[in-house]
C-alpha cells in the first residue's frame, strides 16, 4: 500500500520592510509552528519585496508545489500594498471590487473613508471571502492561496480563526541530547534511519553552558515506532545521553 501524501505548506511573507531587517518577520514562525502543529509539511519559506513582478512570478511558480500556499503583507491602502495586483497578475485575473470588503471597509473608517481605503476591496476575480471572528473581517482565498494582513496580530487571529481548514497528518517527536561529536555519531544514524521505515532524524549541534553537545530529534508518524526508534538510539548511543536537569531539552532555531 501507497503511503498517503502528506499536506503541504508554503509561506510567503511579502514586504521591503522584511528584507531591509526594519521589521522583523514574525508571521512566518507563527505559521510554521501552527501548521506544524496540524501536521503539515513545510515546503519552502520566502520573502520577497512589494514589487508585482516578483509576487506575480513567485506565486504563480510555487502555487502548485504544496497544498496550500500562505501570503502575508502588502494589503494596505497605501502604493506599496500590491499583493492582490500581484496574484491578479499571475493569473491573468482583472482586479474587481468586493461589495462585502467595500462594505466592511466603509463601515469600518465611516466619514473618514477615502478611495484609498476602498483600494483594500479590490481583489482577484474568482476570490472567496471565509467568514472569521475579527471584526467582522474575512480571510481571503484564491486558489489555494490563502492571503493574511501583514500585522501580526491581526494575522495570528485571523488564521486561527481559520485553522481546522488545515489538517495533516500528526507527526510524533522526541528529543535525546548528547555528549558526543556529530561526526562521530553520523553513520550509527544512517543505521538507524534504516532500520526504521518512516523515521526522521534531526542532528544539531548546540552549546550549553559552555558545552559543546548534539541534540538528536527523531520524528515518526507512528508513535510506536517512534519508541521503538527512541529505545534503539539511546542503546547505541546511550553512554553519551545527558540527563542532568537545566540542559537536557535546550532549545535551538529549527527544532520543536
Amino acid at each position: 500500500m501507497k503511503d498517503t501524501p502528506k499536506k503541504s505548506a508554503i509561506i510567503i511573507a511579502i514586504g521591503d520592510e522584511l528584507l531591509s531587517g526594519r521589521i522583523e518577520d514574525h508571521n512566518t514562525n507563527f505559521l510554521i509552528q501552527r501548521l506544524n502543529d496540524q501536521g503539515i509539511v513545510i515546503n519552502y519559506c520566502l520573502i520577497i519585496p512589494d514589487d508585482i513582478s516578483i509576487i506575480a512570478e513567485t506565486i504563480f511558480s510555487y502555487h502548485n508545489k504544496a497544498t496550500w500556499l500562505f501570503v502575508s503583507g502588502g494589503l494596505g491602502p497605501t502604493h506599496d500594498d500590491v499583493t492582490m495586483e500581484g496574484i491578479a497578475k499571475a493569473f491573468e485575473e482583472p482586479l474587481v471590487c468586493n461589495t462585502l470588503l467595500s462594505n466592511i471597509i466603509k463601515q469600518r473608517f465611516g466619514e473618514k473613508c477615502t478611495e484609498s481605503h476602498l483600494k483594500m476591496a479590490y481583489v482577484p476575480e474568482g476570490t472567496e471571502l471565509i467568514s472569521a471572528r475579527k471584526q467582522n473581517l474575512p480571510v481571503i482565498q484564491y486558489k489555494n492561496i490563502f492571503v493574511f494582513p501583514g500585522v501580526p496580530e491581526l494575522l495570528q487571529h485571523l488564521f486561527l480563526s481559520v485553522i481546522d481548514k488545515f489538517q495533516g497528518s500528526k507527526t510524533w517527536s522526541k528529543e535525546l541530547l548528547f555528549d558526543v561529536d556529530e561526526g562521530t555519531i553520523a553513520e550509527r544514524l544512517k543505521e538507524i534511519l534504516k532500520r526504521f521505515s518512516g523515521l526522521k532524524i534531526g542532528s544539531y549541534p548546540v552549546v550549553v553552558n559552555n558545552r559543546s553537545l548534539v541534540k538528536i530529534v527523531l520524528q515518526h508518524g507512528d508513535q510506536d515506532r517512534l519508541i521503538e526508534a527512541e529505545k534503539y538510539a539511546v542503546s547505541s548511543l546511550g553512554r553519551n545521553i545527558i540527563e542532568q536537569p537545566g540542559i537536557k531539552n535546550p532549545s535551538i532555531p529549527g527544532t520543536s
